[in-house]
């Protein structure tokens, strides 16, 4: 054990009390990480919808229910047309934006050749299925730094500032979604 280990050991086991804090407090943590990450992902759609109501934008928002499913997402999308999508994929873990569509829906060689033609106005452009841009964002709400974004003093600017960057990736892209949802759909 590390000196810092013991120290830590000796404080929590000074007294029945200290360590039935630290008892009772290890059992609620996790809850306590979910209802966090809950919260925030809520605030971030409440922020969305405000943005667009305060726009001439027609987005719609929709947030999974279920932010800790592997391949969660917040998205932006046109005219019900969830075929293809502005996003936040993976709320929970390792986040990444993009302009996702779902491959099997559109036609793959109309895809690629929209691509070729508009790779050099498409924000963080990929190739890699599923997504005509993408970017990992390397926010992760496991890990500690993620967290303390998101504790109460810090999560109403950081949802802001979240659900700003979606919009204006999606306002920025907009034509590239509405070309593939009016020209690639099979």
């Amino acid at each position: 054990m590390s000196e810092y280990e013991n120290r830590v050991l000796k404080m929590l086991t000074s007294s029945e009390e200290k360590f039935k804090s630290a008892f009772e407090i290890t059992n609620h943590f996790n809850k306590v990480k979910k209802q966090l990450v809950i919260k925030f992902w809520k605030n971030v759609e409440e922020e969305l919808n405000k943005l667009i109501t305060d726009s001439d934008e027609t987005f719609k928002v929709k947030l999974d229910s279920d932010v800790f499913h592997s391949n969660s997402k917040c998205f932006l999308y046109l005219d019900n047309k969830t075929e293809a999508r502005f996003l936040y994929e993976h709320l929970s873990t390792n986040q990444c934006m993009g302009l996702w569509y779902e491959n099997q829906k559109f036609n793959t060689q109309k895809i690629d050749s929209f691509r070729n033609e508009f790779q050099n106005e498409i924000t963080y452009y990929t190739k890699q299925t599923w997504w005509i841009s993408f970017k990992n964002l390397d926010e992760n709400f496991s890990n500690f730094e993620s967290l303390l974004m998101i504790l109460p003093e810090n999560a109403e600017v950081y949802s802001k500032s979240k659900a700003q960057d979606l919009f204006d990736f999606a306002v920025e892209n907009k034509t590239h979604l509405q070309y593939i949802i009016n020209n690639c759909l099979k």
